[in-house]
């Protein structure tokens, strides 16, 4: 069967995911269709699979509003301490999502454990991941006031992150973890799989995406000031094109120098979020989305 996006028979996901942004939507065959928790999830669809876990389309047969997301934990564990280790942050993200109730952030149904495997059923966001959208478009970047309109909306998921008690971490904020929805547009962040509840002077390992890790992440230490670090690169690659993964780590050209057009108001929230000191940064996630509210309202 041949992938949609790249047209091969048998299509290599880590080429499909650099190429495209994620793996290829693949149609199960009908032998591969399985069913999980006593025959109620029906997967139907592999949407993509990473390194720890694969995102399958699926159907509740007992719910009338049936479409799903099944997260499943990939069996690939070189020891039994990194298996434990991966189910332990599986079910933190399960917990995590539990509690959480945001318009930003997806619903979480269900959760089990089935054959040594971990599965979490979520509610589906039809959409498309803003990876994705800025390379289908013909320029490769994006405009301005969709960036500006999406930033808001990303800060004040952050914003509420940040509030819990305590703090949630995403620590892995990039343009493929955010979805336009389809039905209004509104943008809704997705996997917390490697999210962190925030301790003062808590250290961790490095996690993260290489380009959008905040310089403080890489001698394992975290803050709220991290996620905004990396929400600065995002909005930077958004608007600019350039994948921060591909150049000289922490070092971005101001926006007006790739792209003229935008404003200079753009470029000074985006290099405030991307000072490499996090003191220098916007103290949290409120007040950079009062900053880009501000930007907003001298162009209406």
């Amino acid at each position: 069967m041949k992938c949609p996006r790249c047209g091969r028979d048998k299509p290599n996901l880590a080429e499909c995911f650099k190429s495209y942004g994620t793996c290829y939507l693949l149609k199960m065959q009908e032998e591969e269709i399985r069913y999980l928790h006593e025959g109620r999830y029906k997967i139907t669809t592999l949407l993509r699979k990473g390194g720890m876990s694969a995102i399958y389309l699926g159907e509740d047969i007992n719910s009338p509003d049936s479409v799903c997301v099944v997260k499943e934990m990939c069996d690939y564990f070189l020891s039994p301490d990194e298996k434990s280790e991966a189910i332990y942050m599986f079910e933190v993200e399960a917990f995590m999502l539990l509690s959480l109730r945001h318009p930003g952030i997806p619903s979480i149904r269900d959760y089990f454990i089935e054959e040594d495997n971990c599965y979490l059923v979520m509610e589906y966001i039809e959409g498309v991941n803003l990876g994705d959208l800025l390379h289908e478009h013909p320029e490769k970047k994006l405009p301005e006031k969709d960036v500006l309109t999406w930033g808001i909306q990303m800060c004040d998921i952050l914003e509420y992150l940040h509030s819990c008690v305590p703090p949630i971490i995403h620590r892995d904020i990039k343009p493929y973890n955010f979805i336009k929805r389809n039905s209004d547009d509104k943008i809704i962040i997705i996997d917390f799989g490697i999210a962190s509840l925030f301790d003062s002077g808590q250290t961790n390992n490095l996690v993260g995406t290489p380009g959008y890790v905040a310089p403080e992440q890489f001698e394992c230490r975290i803050h709220t000031r991290s996620d905004i670090f990396s929400l600065g690169a995002t909005l930077h690659h958004l608007l600019t094109g350039r994948d921060p993964s591909e150049g000289i780590p922490f070092e971005f050209k101001p926006v007006r120098a790739i792209r003229p057009d935008l404003s200079e108001d753009i470029e000074k929230i985006i290099q405030r979020a991307l000072e490499k000191d996090m003191n220098k940064r916007f103290n949290c996630a409120k007040e950079m989305k009062e900053a880009l509210r501000k930007v907003v309202r001298r162009k209406t």
